[in-house]
């Protein structure tokens, strides 16, 4: 079954000439697909294998969270340049993309030092980052329509040995700006209602 979760964020979608990012300009919302939700949690399985019992119960369960892909996300430009703003299950972040910046250091939503990185490659836009327990790639493309955003994600979890790199894919649906003529018109105030006698 597949599902499109709804998200409004409030930011100019990203113009075909700012640096290049038009196609993946705007806001999108994550597309429901139990079968690439499956895939994700085989990828997290087969990392782990080499594990012990314990360790691999602990360690699955901790990935199987940190490793949901968000609801929502948005390519934006607002007054502070080009930007990423995520928001899903594991917390909401706003991350600059600036091509030409080379790696940044920020901190995520759980206050991690991260290192990130973009860069535009034949294969779509990637976001490289680092932190002190994992590092891996988000490879965005979009469908040859426009209307749809497939993000390839890596993961190579460092914190413990014997865990495997962590493949899977998410897809997101473009949600359309709604025409100005389909905006609510403001309607005046009611008048007071009286008081009774």
């Amino acid at each position: 079954m597949v599902q499109v979760l709804v998200c409004l964020c409030l930011a100019m979608p990203v113009a075909a000439d700012d640096d290049d990012l038009g196609p993946y300009g705007g806001q999108w919302a994550r597309i429901l697909d139990e079968a690439a939700d499956e895939a994700r949690l085989a990828s997290i399985d087969s990392a782990t294998d080499d594990l012990s019992w314990l360790v691999r119960k602990m360690a699955t369960g901790v990935l199987q969270k940190t490793t949901e892909p968000p609801g929502e996300l948005a390519f934006v430009r607002d007054e502070n340049g080009l930007r990423q703003r995520v928001r899903g299950p594991n917390g909401e972040f706003d991350r600059p993309v600036d091509l030409a910046a080379g790696p940044r250091r920020t901190t995520d939503p759980r206050g991690e030092e991260t290192t990130i990185e973009w860069r535009r490659t034949a294969e779509g836009l990637e976001v490289h980052w680092s932190q002190d327990q994992a590092f891996g790639r988000n490879l965005y493309r979009v469908d040859e329509a426009g209307q749809t955003l497939l993000v390839e994600h890596r993961i190579q979890v460092t914190a413990l040995e014997g865990i495997d790199e962590i493949v899977y894919a998410s897809r997101f649906g473009r949600l359309a700006m709604p025409p100005v003529s389909s905006a609510p018109v403001p309607q005046p105030a009611p008048p007071p209602i009286p008081e009774p006698r």
